[in-house]
């Protein structure tokens, strides 16, 4: 996992947890509110897999 793929599933956890909105987390990862609301959706299947590439 690259330190990119770290950062990105620090700020997910951050959002999960409600510490950082969705759109703070949005912002800091470089990506839509709406991919961070996917990304945290299927986070729950997959687990921190979500931010690998290709996964």
């Amino acid at each position: 996992m690259s330190q990119r793929e770290r950062d990105e599933l620090h700020w997910l956890k951050q959002a999960q947890q409600r510490t950082v909105t969705q759109r703070e987390a949005a912002q800091r990862m470089g990506v839509s509110e709406r991919w961070v609301r996917k990304l945290l959706a299927t986070i729950v299947e997959k687990g921190d897999a979500v931010v690998e590439h290709g996964c």
